[in-house]
């Protein structure tokens, strides 16, 4: 009996998944844990709050003063490489 489109379909994402194997070591061992992100999230909050209270904040104008200088260091990057070099027409 030939099998359906999806039925097809479905066949060859399983067999794509066996074909994917184990998930290599390196990118497991890179890519953490629920338990450790909800760790690194909880030590960054602490970070937050205790730089907070020292009095360590960045005003909204001085971070759009400071997005303003990168976003003209990124246009100087890229405004060269959309010209055509001399010599080509």
């Amino acid at each position: 009996m030939e099998n359906t489109k999806a039925e097809a379909e479905a066949e060859a994402a399983q067999e794509l998944w066996e074909a994917m194997g184990a998930i290599p070591r390196e990118v497991e061992e890179a890519v953490p844990t629920p338990e450790e992100y909800q760790a690194w999230f909880r030590r960054k909050v602490q970070e937050g709050i205790e730089a907070l209270q020292a009095g360590e904040v960045v005003t909204a104008e001085e971070l759009a003063a400071e997005d303003e200088i990168w976003y003209a260091q990124m246009r100087r990057r890229i405004i060269p490489l959309s010209r055509t070099p001399p010599g080509y027409t």
